[in-house]
Formats: C-alpha cells, sequence, structure tokens
C-alpha cells in the first residue's frame, strides 16, 4: 500500500512539472510577440510566479520587467502588484527591510486605487 501511495504521489509530481512547463513555455511565447502594454505585464507577473520557488533569481528579472514597464504605462494597479511580487522576492530572499520597503508601497498604491 505505501509503494502504491508513493508511486501515485511520485507520478502525480511529474504531470504537475510537465503541465508547469508548457505553461511555461506558452507564457514565454506569448510575452514576446506582445507589445509593452497591460497584459505583457500581467504575463510576465505570472512567469515570475512559475519560477518563484524554483529559480528565484529568473523570476525577479521577469518581476522587474514586469514592473518597469507597469511604470512606463502608468499602471498604478500593476506597479502595485509589481511591488507586492518583488516584496515576495526580496522576503523568500531574507531581505527583510528591502521586503517591508516594497510592501509598504505596494498597499499604499492599492489603498489610493481602492485593489481588492
Amino acid at each position: 500500500m505505501k509503494k502504491l501511495l508513493l508511486y501515485i504521489s511520485f507520478t502525480l509530481l511529474i504531470i504537475n512539472c510537465f503541465a508547469q512547463n508548457n505553461e511555461l513555455d506558452s507564457l514565454k511565447e506569448l510575452e514576446k510577440k506582445l507589445p509593452e502594454n497591460k497584459q505583457k505585464v500581467e504575463i510576465l507577473y505570472q512567469i515570475g510566479i512559475l519560477y518563484e520557488h524554483n529559480n528565484p533569481t529568473i523570476a525577479f528579472e521577469y518581476y522587474q520587467k514586469g514592473y518597469d514597464i507597469a511604470q512606463n504605462l502608468k499602471n498604478d494597479t500593476l506597479i502595485g502588484l509589481g511591488l507586492y511580487n518583488l516584496g515576495i522576492y526580496y522576503l523568500e530572499n531574507r531581505h527583510l527591510e528591502k521586503s517591508l520597503e516594497m510592501h509598504r508601497k505596494a498597499i499604499n498604491i492599492f489603498k489610493k486605487t481602492n485593489f481588492s
């Protein structure tokens, strides 16, 4: 019984990994084709989230790229989400002061925009 549960768990883990890789590949292809707009920023943030636990450095790059575009677009909601994502990165990498700074800025933006 234990072997069966172990086998099922391992199989589900492999299926999940393949599904994430397919999603990641699709998002990367779509991101390349899009102009610098709201959808591109959202996709960059999604890619960052998919990399967050396996490769935080790459996640940071996608978060930063999305944040930069959000600033160029002057879209406060996307800027707030970018700051939030960057704050998570800093938190997970033990840069607590920087994480707190990012999250405070995000909260201020969310309050201003009534983001929920």
